[in-house]
Formats: C-alpha cells, sequence, structure tokens
C-alpha cells in the first residue's frame, strides 16, 4: 500500500524536535525543519509527489477534537 510507504518514511523522523517553520520564498513551499539528535531536516508539504506546488494541511487539537 502506498500509505506504508509513507508511514515508514514518517516513522524515522518520530522523536524529533521541531525547531521552526520553513518557507521557500520562491516556489511558496512550506514545511518543517527538524532536529534529530544533532542531525537536521527539512519535512516540505507537498501537493504530490512531483512537489508541484505547496499543499495544505490540517492541525486537530486532542483536547477538544476540533480542527485550530
Amino acid at each position: 500500500m502506498a500509505q506504508d510507504f509513507y508511514i515508514n518514511k514518517l516513522h524515522k523522523l518520530v522523536g524529533s524536535t521541531v525547531i521552526m517553520s520553513i518557507q521557500d520564498e520562491e516556489d511558496g513551499f512550506f514545511g518543517l525543519r527538524l532536529n534529530q539528535e544533532g542531525k537536521l531536516y527539512d519535512l516540505w508539504i507537498l501537493r504530490d509527489d512531483e512537489g508541484n506546488g505547496p499543499g495544505s494541511f490540517e492541525i486537530i487539537d486532542l483536547a477538544s477534537g476540533k480542527e485550530i
């Protein structure tokens, strides 16, 4: 399944610390910079695998179950 591929990639980032939000001024992409035991990673939010443009996201407050 395609979901397993992405879950396995994301699993490698478990335990990382988000240190800042990032933005590519030229193309409008956005994401997060992560620190995992001294190694830095940029997690870009993409529209699709080809990276044709920035995507969207949703943040849910787990206490209320509502989007923030």
